[in-house]
């Protein structure tokens, strides 16, 4: 004989059709609270939108930059003196310097790099310091005594406590102050690469243009020592050294030119553009770069390095305080709810994480020692901006006085040589050597110079971005934010 109680003896686990049925209606009839907030949630969710990569497409879309006007208007915080900017950028007609840097900042994959690096640390600020996503509990549970359901939901919060949220914010702030600094680096880095390239192509055509007229001078040399040698006044050694001091001097003008359109490639891909990209080059040889002032110390620190380095120590220091704020228990409060055979209880709970046996040490111990490593990274780049400061600094005072010397001596011995050997020549009293010894001089000399002027004028402009000296000062400057 079967006991009253045998139907609460059966497994608590398999629902029967009755309870199954009674369910349903009392979920209709109850709160629809986990409702409401999954189709909350999911309202405002993104949508995935794919987008394939197709080479084609993407060697098409870098073969139209080259015949694609630019308009770039944005100010940066560098001085026009040093790297001007042009807002229009017609590229058919030939880009001047201004064009070029231009054009380098809006398109150097170096820079877009570095962008996109910044825009992925701002993104990340929209999501740090949010409130922590409410957590949604729906039940049914089943009755050990009758298998009646008893219908839970409960929604809970984790309150911001102990500086959590600051602590994320402020490290995500200064995350994405660091990338911006890294911007500014890098586009300062890509404006001083272009104004090198423009220097050495501006070396490059005037060294071309010296090389052509030595070997076209070399040409009539030859023509000249071989009459000379058809009449006898010669013998074949002078007509050998001739046409030898001829060929060096075409090989020589090769060279050049092949320098000068290996430095155009360079130019190109600094530019973003494709290697036969059919761009053409002004360089306006009458540009001078502003004379450099003297070392200053808030110009240095003004470094985008060194402020990416502050910035970098922040996110570090923001990082402690959060590892410290995780070790405190963690706090979720909220509403709940119970429907149990038809009577419903409405409470709020409250729950607690009791930091028993993780305190959060280890996480606390490494951002310790990240913050310790961050302070030492800033002082690192300190020491090696005053280090290539000074070595740029070094670097220029030798040039300069090379090309003092050089001017002065070998390049003004040139000169006297060219009007001394223009005088035998109308006198009739030069041999061959004595002319092809001239004219070796002189090309060298006139060369030299030019190498020695690039010299001097890469390292004032390499002394003055490693000061600090191409930035605008913000004291210098009406607009607020750039002062702040």
């Amino acid at each position: 004989m079967e006991s009253d109680d045998s139907a609460s003896l059966k497994p608590p686990c398999l629902l029967r059709r009755g309870a199954v049925q009674r369910l349903v209606r009392r979920t209709r009839r109850g709160p629809c609270l986990g409702g409401a907030v999954a189709l909350a949630s999911l309202c405002a969710c993104v949508g995935y939108a794919p987008e394939p990569l197709e080479p084609h497409e993407a060697l098409r879309l870098l073969a139209a930059r080259a015949h694609d006007d630019v308009r770039f208007d944005r100010p940066g915080p560098w001085s026009t003196d040093w790297f001007p900017l042009q807002a229009e950028v017609r590229i058919a007609d030939g880009l001047t310097l201004g064009e070029a840097n231009a054009l380098a900042l809006f398109s150097s994959p170096a820079v877009r790099a570095a962008r996109a690096e910044a825009r992925v640390a701002g993104a990340q600020v929209l999501q740090a310091g949010l409130l922590a996503n409410p957590e949604l509990f729906l039940g049914p549970r089943i009755s050990t005594q009758d298998s009646e359901l008893i219908f839970p939901a409960s929604l809970s919060w984790e309150l911001p406590l102990w500086g959590k949220r600051a602590a994320e914010s402020d490290g995500a702030a200064a995350r994405s102050t660091e990338s911006q600094m890294r911007v500014i680096e890098v586009e300062l880095e890509t404006l001083l690469q272009v104004r090198t390239a423009f220097l050495r192509l501006d070396r490059l055509l005037r060294e071309e243009a010296v090389l052509a007229a030595v070997s076209a001078s070399g040409t009539q040399i030859v023509e000249w020592v071989e009459g000379l040698a058809r009449s006898g006044e010669v013998d074949a050694v002078s007509a050998y050294l001739a046409r030898t001091e001829r060929d060096e001097a075409s090989a020589a003008l090769e060279g050049v030119r092949a320098e000068a359109a290996r430095s155009r490639r360079a130019l190109l891909a600094l530019l973003g553009l494709l290697p036969d990209a059919p761009v053409t080059f002004t360089v306006d040889t009458t540009s001078y770069l502003p004379e450099l002032p003297d070392p200053d110390r808030d110009a240095l620190l003004s470094l985008p390095s060194l402020r990416a380095a502050e910035a970098a120590y922040a996110a570090a220091e923001a990082a402690l305080r959060l590892e410290i704020g995780k070790q405190y228990p963690g706090i979720r409060f909220g509403p709940e709810f119970e429907n149990d055979r038809g009577d419903a209880s409405i409470g709020l709970g409250l729950g607690i994480t009791l930091p028993v046996f993780d305190r959060n040490r280890g996480a606390i111990a490494a951002a310790q020692e990240s913050r310790v490593r961050a302070r030492e990274g800033y002082v690192a780049r300190l020491l090696e901006a005053s280090h290539a400061e000074a070595t740029a600094r070094a670097d220029l005072a030798t040039a300069e006085r090379l090309l003092r010397i050089h001017t002065g001596g070998a390049l003004r011995n040139a000169e006297e040589a060219t009007r001394a050997l223009d005088i035998r020549l109308r006198t009739g009293r030069a041999d061959v050597v004595e002319i092809l010894a001239a004219q070796r001089a002189i090309a060298r000399a006139r060369t030299r110079m030019l190498e020695l002027e690039e010299q001097a004028a890469a390292a004032r402009l390499r002394a003055a971005v490693t000061g600090g000296l191409t930035l605008r000062r913000p004291e210098t400057s009406d607009n607020i934010e750039e002062k702040r």
